[in-house]
């Protein structure tokens, strides 16, 4: 079994052994043989900030305006072919959004039937367009984030949240989240089985059971927080999970950084 953090003392200085391990991501879309690693070599907090200040050009941009929606949108695309990505990870988190994409299409086709003039295709309804592009923006905002997530490993990245002055008690809160997220969908599993083994047919699965059954897991839940917490008192816990240090941009970072914040202006604002 792997401790979640190991402590040892030496020379009166307490040591965290393990953190680094236990709160690693796994990159389950990531090949090894990938030709690019640039953004896994910068530093991350630049990435975190060139991924930033795409995503508010990207949310910018008019609800009319699909070239521009699509020229952002090739930065997610080449990161994703670069670095040599499976797509099934991406069509799974997809597929989650893809009904609320399609419901806010059909809303905009709904209430706003307005014709507009396109250049080469003719009119066409204003909320048919308006829903292409929010769609659009949907789709490019999650391939972004797919990357982001297959490219800075969980614990580089809180680093990276840490050295952007992001108040510890939320990094704190997203390394809980990753590390014992596993730990509840477990019991959640386990208490699914123990229910669907005690039901016949459809009896034992209505509403008033199911309203019980979520008031048991939260019970448990609570139970096996504190029982982790004491846990991890006993372990020299303070208060704040420790992560290394942020170290000095170097020149790379931010030639880099600017290059690519000059490319995401020029598709913004291009003619």
């Amino acid at each position: 079994m792997t401790r979640f953090v190991g402590v040892t003392r030496v020379a009166g200085v307490t040591r965290f052994a393990g953190m680094k391990d236990s709160c690693r991501i796994i990159n389950d879309g990531a090949s090894s043989t990938g030709p690019m690693n640039l953004f896994r070599e910068l530093d991350p907090r630049t990435t975190l900030v060139v991924w930033g200040f795409h995503c508010v050009l990207l949310a910018s941009i008019s609800r009319y305006d699909v070239s521009k929606t699509l020229l952002l949108g090739a930065f997610p695309v080449f990161a994703f072919l670069a670095m040599n990505l499976r797509i099934q990870p991406f069509l799974r988190r997809l597929r989650i959004v893809v009904p609320f994409i399609l419901l806010m299409v059909l809303a905009n086709v709904w209430f706003d039937p307005s014709p507009v003039a396109l250049r080469g295709i003719g009119q066409m309804p204003s909320g048919l367009l308006t829903g292409v592009v929010l769609a659009s923006k949907a789709a490019v905002s999650i391939l972004s984030l797919y990357v982001l997530e297959q490219t800075i490993p969980l614990d580089r990245l809180c680093t990276g949240l840490r050295g952007l002055r992001v108040p510890d008690a939320l990094v704190d809160q997203l390394l809980f989240l990753h590390r014992y997220g596993l730990v509840v969908a477990a019991e959640a599993d386990t208490m699914r089985r123990a229910r669907d083994l005690r039901s016949i047919g459809k009896q034992g699965r209505g509403l008033l059971e199911t309203t019980r059954l979520l008031g048991t897991f939260f019970l448990r839940c609570h139970d096996r927080s504190r029982r982790i917490h004491r846990s991890m008192l006993a372990r020299g816990f303070s208060g704040s999970l420790p992560l290394p240090p942020s170290s000095l941009l170097t020149v790379r970072d931010f030639a880099w950084g600017g290059t690519l914040v000059t490319i995401f202006l020029i598709s913004r604002w291009y003619p």
